[in-house]
């Protein structure tokens, strides 16, 4: 089954844009460093001077954003190892021209967060996050969808949003059934469209890519048919790739997608 990987030099600009975004971000940080001890069921902070240090200083809660900023100090501290450790790895992965998926380095940037004790993670805010975490921030981006009209069909996905087709209907519910995230009718900047809204936005996990599906119902229209082919060149020209961060579908007055094909589709590029 084909494996569909961020490009190498991708992951690699992604790490650089993330070091640089974090070392501006600790400028101006507090010294020491938080220490968190339970006392009769109660969480105390303190700061030490020293790593080293037994216990340090106690910190009132009153001064909340500054246990914040040192819990995040440490924090970043820990990524930032974790970055330059998949720097040389991604370097290497370069020099020998191969391939691996970004889940490896999403994985690995995520750690320095998972690890957190449930009271650190509560005072910081991770640069990446895990698969799930990722996965329900990315589903609850907010957007503006494409409106209705008086005379489109009342039609609805299993999830209770409306769409405008039975086949999107069908599509849609088969994602959820199998457990792939998506949105529908999420806008993307296409010149020189502008803002449109493709059928589903559907993200892979592994390389936290979305992957942008169109489908075309009415092929049998040859103006229609002539502005999708039109757009499908649109979606390239872009940067898109048919196969890896797009994908469509088409379907006709005599011909009806089959959706054991979909499936298929949806598998092997997701799953």
């Amino acid at each position: 089954m084909p494996h569909y990987y961020l490009p190498v030099s991708a992951q690699y600009s992604i790490l650089n844009e993330l070091i640089s975004q974090v070392t501006l971000s600790i400028k101006d940080k507090p010294l020491g460093f938080l220490n968190i001890q339970h006392s009769h069921n109660c969480v105390q902070y303190y700061c030490k001077q020293k790593r080293s240090d037994l216990r340090g200083n106690y910190i009132r809660l009153e001064k909340l954003s500054f246990i914040k900023e040192l819990a995040q100090k440490d924090y970043v501290e820990s990524f930032l190892r974790a970055c330059t450790t998949m720097q040389k790895e991604l370097l290497r992965l370069e020099k020998l021209h191969a391939e691996r998926s970004a889940s490896f380095l999403y994985h690995a940037l995520a750690a320095p967060f998972e690890k957190l004790s449930p009271e650190r993670k509560s005072l910081v805010q991770p640069y990446v996050l895990p698969d799930d975490l990722f996965v329900a921030s990315w589903l609850s981006t907010p957007y503006e969808k494409k409106p209705f009209y008086p005379g489109d069909g009342q039609i609805y996905a299993e999830k209770g949003f409306r769409v405008r087709s039975k086949s999107e209907k069908i599509m849609a519910d088969k994602l959820d059934r199998m457990g792939i995230p998506y949105l529908y009718e999420f806008p993307l900047d296409l010149p020189p469209y502008g803002t449109i809204h493709n059928d589903l936005t559907i993200l892979d996990i592994r390389e936290r890519i979305a992957v942008r599906h169109e489908h075309f119902g009415r092929m049998q229209d040859p103006s229609y048919a002539y502005k999708n082919m039109q757009k499908i060149d649109r979606y390239i020209q872009a940067g898109f790739r048919p196969g890896f961060d797009f994908l469509y579908t088409l379907e006709g007055e005599h011909y009806t997608v089959d959706m054991k094909n979909f499936e298929k589709l949806i598998q092997d590029r997701f799953l």
